[in-house]
């Protein structure tokens, strides 16, 4: 059996505790609540709650991802040049929540197409101006 030198051994050991205590290393946390968000922040809760009220982050199952909320915020941008992920995803969503609202408004005929009530217009105009040309043209004395 071949002899191994103790500091080999030593420094063999300190390694290995090295990787099971990087192993047993808490990872951060990908969601945390408002208030562990606000220390992760060191700012107040009610900052990062008013936040979440203006709608510049955004709640998954009451928490906050903080990779998304942490880029948000580090977008020190505030004026509208600068785009942002929420606030175009958060247009994105209104207009396709409008467009599905129109959508079902025209499906149960609460709304009309302008091309449906421009060829009913032109259906009426031509029967009244029907009628009118099959009037005489002079009328009887009783005007």
């Amino acid at each position: 059996m071949a002899k191994t030198h103790p500091t080999a051994i030593s420094s063999l050991m300190i390694n290995l505790n090295l990787i099971a205590h990087h192993n047993n290393m808490e990872k951060p946390e990908e969601f945390l609540s408002q208030s562990k968000y606000a220390e992760h922040r060191k700012v107040t809760k009610g900052y990062i709650g008013r936040l979440v009220k203006e709608g510049r982050l955004h709640l998954i199952k009451g928490k906050l991802n903080v990779e998304m909320s942490d880029a948000e915020l580090d977008n020190k941008s505030n004026n509208d040049k600068a785009p942002n992920y929420w606030s175009e995803k958060a247009l994105h969503e209104k207009a396709k929540r409008e467009l599905a609202e129109l959508d079902l408004k025209l499906k149960s005929n609460h709304v009309v197409a302008v091309d449906q009530i421009g060829d009913h217009l032109d259906k009426i105009f031509s029967a009244v101006r029907q009628r009118l040309l099959a009037m005489p043209s002079v009328r009887p004395a009783q005007l």
